[in-house]
């Protein structure tokens, strides 16, 4: 009984592969726009992301501010009253997840896309260059992996990772992005 209800509906590793293909499919698509641009629109993704998440939550997260702000502040506000602006926060903390949520789903396909590309670039070139930031030169200052030389960060695909050298020479297949 069990062999025919798998056929008709797959097995759960089926069913599961089915979910998630069309999101494998649509992070393959956007890698052939992504690894046409250059390292710094690359590496400029990552604050588009942000931006998207934080301007889909703005509106609670100033709310939650003020709400916050309030209650430390307001020394002598009744105990009801306090716990009324309580729930009223952990409804905003719950829309303001669910947001999160949302757009991460949305934005998923193309964060894939961004990491695969990254480790393309790292496995097919020593050093990949990057205009330099503040956090680059931060990190240049511990990292030996990452040189600063002009305004340019080089970051190198060899580094120590727990004292022993590791260069970068993987670029993900589907099964990793479906993992």
């Amino acid at each position: 009984m069990a062999s025919f209800l798998s056929k008709i509906f797959g097995n759960k590793s089926q069913r599961d592969l089915k979910e998630v293909m069309p999101l494998v499919n649509k992070a393959k698509e956007a890698y052939e726009t992504i690894k046409t641009l250059s390292n710094d629109d690359l590496r400029a993704k990552t604050a588009e992301f942000r931006s998207k998440i934080f301007a889909a939550i703005e509106k609670e997260e100033k709310e939650l501010a003020k709400l916050r702000e309030r209650i430390e502040n307001e020394y002598d506000m009744p105990v009801d009253e306090k716990e009324s602006l309580y729930k009223h926060i952990e409804e905003l903390e719950k829309i303001s997840y669910d947001k999160t949520q949302d757009i991460l789903l949305e934005i998923l396909p193309e964060a894939f896309a961004v990491v695969k590309d990254t480790a393309r670039r790292f496995a097919e070139n020593e050093e990949v260059e990057v205009t330099a930031t503040d956090r680059d030169r931060d990190i240049s200052a511990y990292r030996d992996s990452v040189n600063i030389r002009g305004d340019k960060a080089y970051y190198k695909n060899t580094w120590s990772a727990g004292g022993n050298m590791i260069t970068w020479d993987m670029i993900h297949y589907d099964v990793q992005l479906i993992g």
